[in-house]
Protein backbone atom coordinates (compact mmCIF):
# COMPACT_ATOMS: atom_id res chain seq x y z
CA UNK A 1 0.00 0.00 0.00
CA UNK A 2 1.42 3.23 -1.24
CA UNK A 3 1.67 6.35 1.39
CA UNK A 4 -0.16 9.38 1.21
CA UNK A 5 1.59 12.63 0.68
CA UNK A 6 0.77 13.60 4.63
CA UNK A 7 2.41 10.09 5.88
CA UNK A 8 5.55 10.69 3.86
CA UNK A 9 5.42 14.48 4.99
CA UNK A 10 5.50 12.98 8.39
CA UNK A 11 8.28 10.04 7.85
CA UNK A 12 10.72 12.68 6.18
CA UNK A 13 10.34 15.12 9.14
CA UNK A 14 11.46 12.65 11.40
CA UNK A 15 14.90 12.41 9.42
CA UNK A 16 15.18 15.81 9.36
CA UNK A 17 14.86 15.58 4.90
CA UNK A 18 12.97 19.18 5.15
CA UNK A 19 13.21 19.98 1.48
CA UNK A 20 11.31 16.38 0.99
CA UNK A 21 8.59 17.39 3.98
CA UNK A 22 7.94 20.34 2.42
CA UNK A 23 7.42 18.67 -1.07
CA UNK A 24 4.97 16.39 0.41
CA UNK A 25 3.30 18.82 2.92
CA UNK A 26 2.62 21.11 -0.68
CA UNK A 27 1.36 17.85 -2.22
CA UNK A 28 -1.28 17.77 0.69
CA UNK A 29 -2.27 20.92 0.83
CA UNK A 30 -3.04 21.34 -3.06
CA UNK A 31 -5.46 18.70 -2.58
CA UNK A 32 -6.85 19.56 0.55
CA UNK A 33 -6.46 23.38 0.68
CA UNK A 34 -8.31 23.74 4.37
CA UNK A 35 -6.32 21.55 6.28
CA UNK A 36 -5.11 23.89 8.80
CA UNK A 37 -2.69 20.94 10.66
CA UNK A 38 -1.14 20.82 7.94
CA UNK A 39 -0.51 24.33 6.73
CA UNK A 40 0.40 24.80 10.41
CA UNK A 41 3.32 22.70 9.55
CA UNK A 42 4.47 23.17 6.75
CA UNK A 43 4.93 26.79 7.77
CA UNK A 44 7.24 25.82 10.82
CA UNK A 45 9.48 23.57 8.32
CA UNK A 46 9.81 26.84 6.14
CA UNK A 47 10.82 28.35 9.00
CA UNK A 48 13.26 25.82 9.80
CA UNK A 49 14.99 26.54 6.68
CA UNK A 50 16.01 29.65 7.01
CA UNK A 51 15.53 31.61 3.55
CA UNK A 52 13.73 34.13 2.63
CA UNK A 53 11.24 32.41 0.26
CA UNK A 54 10.33 29.98 2.58
CA UNK A 55 9.91 32.34 5.01
CA UNK A 56 7.41 34.43 2.82
CA UNK A 57 5.72 30.67 2.35
CA UNK A 58 5.27 30.37 6.06
CA UNK A 59 3.82 33.87 6.55
CA UNK A 60 1.80 33.01 3.59
CA UNK A 61 -0.03 29.56 5.70
CA UNK A 62 0.37 31.47 8.61
CA UNK A 63 -1.83 33.83 7.13
CA UNK A 64 -4.83 31.53 5.84
CA UNK A 65 -5.41 29.39 9.20
CA UNK A 66 -8.87 30.04 9.68
CA UNK A 67 -8.55 30.16 13.95
CA UNK A 68 -4.99 31.76 14.52
CA UNK A 69 -3.61 30.99 17.65
CA UNK A 70 -1.17 32.19 19.69
CA UNK A 71 1.38 30.03 18.76
CA UNK A 72 0.91 30.53 15.31
CA UNK A 73 1.47 34.23 15.92
CA UNK A 74 4.75 33.40 17.56
CA UNK A 75 5.87 31.58 14.24
CA UNK A 76 4.41 34.97 12.32
CA UNK A 77 6.26 37.46 14.64
CA UNK A 78 9.81 34.63 13.76
CA UNK A 79 9.23 34.73 10.51
CA UNK A 80 8.51 38.49 9.54
CA UNK A 81 11.38 39.23 12.05
CA UNK A 82 13.87 37.36 9.82
CA UNK A 83 11.89 39.37 6.91
CA UNK A 84 13.00 42.72 8.44
CA UNK A 85 9.21 43.34 9.01
CA UNK A 86 9.86 44.59 12.29
CA UNK A 87 6.26 46.19 12.95
CA UNK A 88 4.26 43.25 11.43
CA UNK A 89 6.15 40.99 14.20
CA UNK A 90 5.94 43.05 17.35
CA UNK A 91 2.14 43.27 16.86
CA UNK A 92 2.43 39.37 16.24
CA UNK A 93 4.06 38.63 19.65
CA UNK A 94 1.88 41.46 21.06
CA UNK A 95 -1.34 39.66 19.98
CA UNK A 96 0.09 36.18 21.48
CA UNK A 97 1.52 37.62 24.71
CA UNK A 98 -1.86 39.07 25.31
CA UNK A 99 -3.60 35.96 24.41
CA UNK A 100 -1.70 34.06 27.05
CA UNK A 101 -0.32 36.27 29.22
CA UNK A 102 1.24 33.24 31.82
CA UNK A 103 3.27 31.79 28.58
CA UNK A 104 6.98 32.01 29.30
CA UNK A 105 7.94 31.66 26.60
CA UNK A 106 5.87 33.85 24.61
CA UNK A 107 7.05 36.49 27.63
CA UNK A 108 10.87 35.69 26.72
CA UNK A 109 10.29 36.66 22.73
CA UNK A 110 8.56 39.58 23.50
CA UNK A 111 11.22 40.65 25.82
CA UNK A 112 13.73 40.26 23.51
CA UNK A 113 12.07 42.36 20.75
CA UNK A 114 11.51 45.09 23.56
CA UNK A 115 15.20 44.77 24.38
CA UNK A 116 16.29 45.13 20.63
CA UNK A 117 14.50 47.90 19.98
CA UNK A 118 15.90 50.03 23.22
CA UNK A 119 12.44 49.77 24.34
CA UNK A 120 14.22 49.46 27.78
CA UNK A 121 11.04 50.52 30.52
CA UNK A 122 8.70 48.09 28.65
CA UNK A 123 11.46 45.63 28.74
CA UNK A 124 12.03 45.99 32.65
CA UNK A 125 8.25 45.79 33.44
CA UNK A 126 7.54 42.68 31.81
CA UNK A 127 10.45 41.23 34.26
CA UNK A 128 8.60 42.37 36.93
CA UNK A 129 5.70 39.98 36.40
CA UNK A 130 8.64 37.12 35.82
CA UNK A 131 9.84 34.95 38.47
CA UNK A 132 13.48 34.89 39.76
CA UNK A 133 14.65 32.03 38.30
CA UNK A 134 18.24 32.19 37.18
CA UNK A 135 16.63 32.23 33.22
CA UNK A 136 15.36 35.57 34.09
CA UNK A 137 17.94 36.79 36.32
CA UNK A 138 20.31 36.61 33.00
CA UNK A 139 17.69 38.37 31.00
CA UNK A 140 17.68 40.78 33.77
CA UNK A 141 20.98 41.21 33.36
CA UNK A 142 21.36 41.85 29.74
CA UNK A 143 18.73 44.45 29.96
CA UNK A 144 20.90 46.29 32.92
CA UNK A 145 23.84 45.74 30.85
CA UNK A 146 22.26 47.97 27.95
CA UNK A 147 20.06 50.12 30.51
CA UNK A 148 21.79 50.51 33.54
CA UNK A 149 25.39 49.77 33.49
CA UNK A 150 27.91 46.90 34.37
CA UNK A 151 27.37 47.09 38.33
CA UNK A 152 23.81 46.41 38.34
CA UNK A 153 24.52 43.86 35.39
CA UNK A 154 27.31 42.16 37.19
CA UNK A 155 25.20 41.29 40.29
CA UNK A 156 22.26 40.61 38.11
CA UNK A 157 24.52 37.69 36.49
CA UNK A 158 25.74 36.50 39.49
CA UNK A 159 22.69 36.20 41.41
CA UNK A 160 21.89 34.23 37.82
CA UNK A 161 25.01 32.28 38.75
CA UNK A 162 23.92 31.40 42.05
CA UNK A 163 20.29 30.28 41.54
CA UNK A 164 21.73 28.29 38.79
CA UNK A 165 23.82 25.94 41.04
CA UNK A 166 20.98 25.10 43.32
CA UNK A 167 19.28 23.95 40.02
CA UNK A 168 22.01 22.31 38.47
CA UNK A 169 25.41 20.39 39.28
CA UNK A 170 27.39 21.89 35.93
CA UNK A 171 30.34 19.65 37.16
CA UNK A 172 28.43 16.12 35.95
CA UNK A 173 25.53 17.68 34.07
CA UNK A 174 25.61 17.86 30.17
CA UNK A 175 23.04 19.98 30.19
CA UNK A 176 23.68 22.80 32.42
CA UNK A 177 27.26 23.48 31.08
CA UNK A 178 26.29 25.52 28.42
CA UNK A 179 23.95 27.60 29.99
CA UNK A 180 26.61 28.07 32.83
CA UNK A 181 29.16 28.93 31.05
CA UNK A 182 27.37 31.55 28.68
CA UNK A 183 26.31 33.05 32.07
CA UNK A 184 30.18 33.18 32.79
CA UNK A 185 30.84 34.37 29.69
CA UNK A 186 28.42 37.29 30.00
CA UNK A 187 29.60 38.13 33.64
CA UNK A 188 33.33 38.16 31.41
CA UNK A 189 32.06 40.88 28.97
CA UNK A 190 30.70 42.87 31.88
CA UNK A 191 33.36 42.99 34.14
CA UNK A 192 35.77 43.94 31.13
CA UNK A 193 33.51 46.84 29.79
CA UNK A 194 34.41 47.63 33.68
CA UNK A 195 37.91 47.50 33.32
CA UNK A 196 37.60 44.50 35.84
CA UNK A 197 40.02 42.15 33.93
CA UNK A 198 41.02 39.82 36.53
CA UNK A 199 37.78 38.49 37.26
CA UNK A 200 37.23 38.90 33.73
CA UNK A 201 39.83 36.58 33.03
CA UNK A 202 38.37 34.64 35.80
CA UNK A 203 35.20 34.08 34.22
CA UNK A 204 36.32 32.88 30.51
CA UNK A 205 38.75 30.35 32.30
CA UNK A 206 35.68 29.33 34.19
CA UNK A 207 33.59 29.17 31.23
CA UNK A 208 36.53 27.33 29.22
CA UNK A 209 36.60 24.54 31.73
CA UNK A 210 32.91 24.22 31.12
CA UNK A 211 33.13 24.38 27.77
CA UNK A 212 36.63 23.50 26.51
CA UNK A 213 35.38 22.92 22.59
CA UNK A 214 33.75 26.42 22.40
CA UNK A 215 35.84 28.55 20.40
CA UNK A 216 34.10 31.51 21.15
CA UNK A 217 35.05 31.56 24.78
CA UNK A 218 38.67 31.25 23.79
CA UNK A 219 38.56 34.13 20.82
CA UNK A 220 37.17 36.18 23.70
CA UNK A 221 39.43 35.09 26.00
CA UNK A 222 42.31 36.27 24.17
CA UNK A 223 41.59 40.06 24.33
CA UNK A 224 41.31 40.03 28.08
CA UNK A 225 44.63 38.27 28.24
CA UNK A 226 45.75 41.44 26.26
CA UNK A 227 44.05 43.61 28.11
CA UNK A 228 45.90 42.19 31.23
CA UNK A 229 49.52 42.63 29.16
CA UNK A 230 50.04 38.60 28.88
CA UNK A 231 50.40 38.97 25.22
CA UNK A 232 52.25 35.17 24.63
CA UNK A 233 49.27 34.22 26.03
CA UNK A 234 46.83 35.94 24.25
CA UNK A 235 48.23 34.74 21.32
CA UNK A 236 48.23 31.15 22.40
CA UNK A 237 44.59 31.46 23.32
CA UNK A 238 43.34 33.36 20.13
CA UNK A 239 45.24 30.52 18.32
CA UNK A 240 44.00 27.82 19.93
CA UNK A 241 40.37 29.19 19.37
CA UNK A 242 41.40 29.64 15.52
CA UNK A 243 42.15 26.19 15.41
CA UNK A 244 39.32 24.72 16.93
CA UNK A 245 36.53 26.31 15.29
CA UNK A 246 34.67 25.47 12.17
CA UNK A 247 35.27 27.35 9.23
CA UNK A 248 32.46 29.87 9.77
CA UNK A 249 34.01 30.76 12.61
CA UNK A 250 37.19 31.36 11.17
CA UNK A 251 35.57 33.91 9.32
CA UNK A 252 34.19 35.72 11.83
CA UNK A 253 37.53 35.62 13.78
CA UNK A 254 39.45 36.94 11.05
CA UNK A 255 36.88 39.95 10.49
CA UNK A 256 37.12 41.04 13.76
CA UNK A 257 40.87 40.77 14.37
CA UNK A 258 40.96 43.33 11.11
CA UNK A 259 38.74 45.34 12.77
CA UNK A 260 40.46 45.58 15.85
CA UNK A 261 44.12 45.87 14.11
CA UNK A 262 42.28 48.54 11.82
CA UNK A 263 40.97 50.31 15.26
CA UNK A 264 44.45 50.46 16.81
CA UNK A 265 43.62 48.71 19.92
CA UNK A 266 44.84 44.81 20.04
CA UNK A 267 46.71 45.47 16.89
CA UNK A 268 49.10 43.08 18.48
CA UNK A 269 47.24 40.48 18.94
CA UNK A 270 46.11 40.76 15.75
CA UNK A 271 49.26 40.88 13.84
CA UNK A 272 49.88 37.93 15.24
CA UNK A 273 46.97 35.96 14.34
CA UNK A 274 46.45 37.62 10.65
CA UNK A 275 50.30 37.00 9.54
CA UNK A 276 49.65 33.13 10.02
Amino acid sequence: MSCTPLQLAEAFIQYGELNDTLQALSIHLEANPADDAARRLRAAVAIRMREEAHFRLAVSDLNQISEPTPDDDVNRAIALEYLADLDGAMLAVERARAARPQDERIAERYFFMLLARRRFAEAQSLLETMPRTWDWLQKAGDLASEADGPEQAIALYSQALDHLDTQFDASVDAFARPLKANLLASRAHTYAAAGQFPEADADYTAAEALMPDDAMLAFWHSFIAADLGDHARAVDLCRAAYEKAGEGWRAQMVETLKIMRDSGRYAALADAILSL
